[in-house]
């Protein structure tokens, strides 16, 4: 589900990019998929690691902090390492792709969490 929310935002960013700009734009639209993507992959591996653990509540806060430091890092870092992506406006395409995998991370994580109660009778 994760990654048809990627490849959906990213087929709808390509077209407004080709569209309209040129080709730093399609490369930041590219790298923000990236991170987004992997930022998101990284967190839910975290929470089904620790899920139903002992040490499930630092987990889920170490998964909060895997998906929303590495965009971060990233918003900040990019357009200082590279002037194509700051001229293709990462920054802002982080955004765009960090809220619909926001949504769709949010989901799957709590029907990991979901499934982990059902299976030990926890409600």
């Amino acid at each position: 589900m994760l990654t048809l929310v990627v490849l959906v935002v990213l087929a709808l960013a390509a077209w407004h990019v080709q569209s309209t700009s040129s080709r730093p734009a399609f490369f930041a639209v590219l790298t923000a998929a990236f991170v987004c993507w992997l930022s998101s992959l990284a967190s839910l591996a975290v929470t089904d690691r620790v899920r139903g653990t002992a040490n499930s509540t630092v987990g889920l806060l170490l998964a909060i902090l895997i998906r929303t430091g590495v965009p971060l890092a990233a918003a900040f870092v990019l357009p200082q390492v590279s002037p194509v992506l700051a001229e293709g406006g990462v920054f802002g395409w982080l955004v765009c792709f960090y809220l619909p995998t926001l949504l769709a991370e949010a989901v799957l994580s709590i029907g990991l969490i979901s499934a982990t109660g059902a299976k030990s009778g926890v409600s």
